[in-house]
């Protein structure tokens, strides 16, 4: 698995996986992976050359979780293959990435 940018202005990350598909992720994107199949909601993506990693809040089942901050960081932050590799975080297995609908739409009908 591999993650690189996909436009110019660094917005979405281009999600190569190993059996060749491919998954473009952008801010506000609702995804679920092992570990967090309830799903969660990218907040930002952070990198310069590459994709570093990524923020996100987790689906409480009935609302979102709050956003957290320790000395370390933001201790929800995906890291991106190859670029964020040295850096503090989770390491989720990309291979299980997909994208889901957001809870929130079946709330507000």
């Amino acid at each position: 698995m591999t993650s690189t940018w996909n436009n110019r202005e660094k917005t979405e990350i281009l999600l190569s996986k190993a059996d060749g598909t491919q998954l473009i992720l952008k801010s506000g994107d609702f995804i679920a992976y092992e570990g967090h199949e309830k799903g969660c909601r990218i907040e930002e993506i952070f990198g310069r050359e590459g994709p570093i990693g990524i923020t996100y809040l987790p689906w409480r089942g009935d609302r979102w979780a709050t956003s957290q901050f320790t000395l370390r960081g933001n201790p929800r932050f995906l890291i991106c293959k190859p670029t964020g590799l040295p850096h503090y975080g989770i390491h989720p297995n990309w291979e299980s990435v997909k994208k889901i609908e957001n809870p929130e739409y079946y709330m507000i009908q």
